[in-house]
């Protein structure tokens, strides 16, 4: 039954945490009789189990959820909020520059389009590379006046 030693230490953590059936359990405890070095293990294992189950979390102090929701919005929501916002204008961009190119008769119209895209773009460009670099270095943007 018990022929690898991976097998037999899952096996001897889900004995551990009830999660054999009676049978499986049963089975597992003659092997344990048959083998003192693993009913040695199983104790020393028993006694951590014991003494983990004893132990009763502390609750968080207050101050910790202070700025929760902030964390979250600035760690989560906004990011993707930018992500969304950009793959959604470059998808509309790019199909509105490509109905115009193709129907724009007037070089004018390709020269000032173009213009434009390359200048929004740069100007996205810029304000992300300024997000990125300033965001990690403002030391005081925990702190509440």
């Amino acid at each position: 039954m018990m022929a690898e030693q991976p097998d037999i230490a899952q096996t001897l953590m889900a004995y551990l945490d009830g999660e054999l059936s009676a049978d499986e359990a049963a089975a597992f405890e003659v092997f344990l009789q048959e083998h003192p070095e693993w009913r040695d293990e199983a104790a020393q294992l028993g006694s951590v189990v014991e003494a983990a189950d004893e132990l009763v979390p502390r609750p968080a102090p207050p101050e910790t959820w202070d700025n929760y929701w902030e964390e979250i919005d600035s760690r989560l929501a906004k990011p993707v909020g930018w992500i969304l916002l950009g793959v959604g204008g470059a998808l509309l961009a790019s199909y509105g520059t490509v109905k115009i190119l193709l129907l724009a008769e007037n070089p004018w119209i390709r020269v000032g389009l173009a213009a434009l895209l390359v200048g929004f773009f740069l100007l996205f460009l810029s304000v992300v590379r300024g997000h990125l670099t300033e965001r990690p270095r403002d030391r005081y943007r925990r702190i509440h006046k």
